[in-house]
């Protein structure tokens, strides 16, 4: 079952989704008398005071975290550095090199609900037990990929070039041109150069 919280006790809303597994079919329906929901989930009406604790779960083998969206396919770090220049057409380009490097995780971090002992609330106190479900079904589902397995991802080098541009010129407007040397170089000090400004 999902619920969605608000946290009444801090200056601004926090709102996120937390997995449940109460273990007795009693504390399920507690749960659901006590937190009133629209149809869409959202709670309505005075929630109720919910203690939740952190805990993070050293996983029994390294995984990746598959995204879709990045270059290798799983959560990267991205490294930039400066390769080198090279001439072409008269221009100088600068090259870079651009390191795309999968992640890997050891553990998972859960949010877990806590008794007022600071002991884990959830699955008769099985914390352990919970996070190896959620570790499990991360695997089956294909969102966590395990590195022994997946010998298809390694990092991947790419090289990037643009055009060398002069310190001295930002899209093609000098500095110098900006910088009215009579005006300040005129020996005048902070105090003149203000009472000649509001004077005009």
């Amino acid at each position: 079952m999902l619920i969605d919280e608000v946290w009444n006790n801090f200056p601004f809303q926090t709102k996120f989704e937390k997995m449940l597994f109460p273990p007795t079919i009693a504390q399920v329906r507690d749960l659901e008398e006590g937190i009133k929901t629209d149809e869409v989930g959202n709670v309505i009406g005075d929630g109720i005071f919910i203690r939740l604790m952190s805990y993070r779960w050293v996983t029994p083998s390294l995984y990746y975290k598959a995204n879709p969206k990045s270059v290798t396919g799983v959560d990267e770090t991205v490294e930039k550095t400066k390769y080198g220049i090279k001439e072409e057409n008269g221009e100088r380009l600068l090259v870079w090199k651009i390191r795309y490097i999968p992640k890997i995780y050891s553990y998972i971090d859960m949010t877990l609900f806590e008794t007022e002992d600071g002991k884990c609330a959830e699955n008769g106190g099985d914390v352990d037990g919970i996070c190896k479900r959620v570790f499990d079904n991360a695997v089956v589902s294909g969102r966590f990929l395990l590195q022994t397995s997946s010998v298809d991802i390694r990092e991947v080098i790419e090289f990037e070039e643009e055009l060398e541009r002069n310190v001295n010129d930002v899209d093609d407007i000098k500095w110098d041109d900006c910088y009215d040397y009579d005006y300040y170089n005129d020996g005048l000090d902070m105090d003149q150069q203000d009472e000649r400004f509001w004077n005009f």
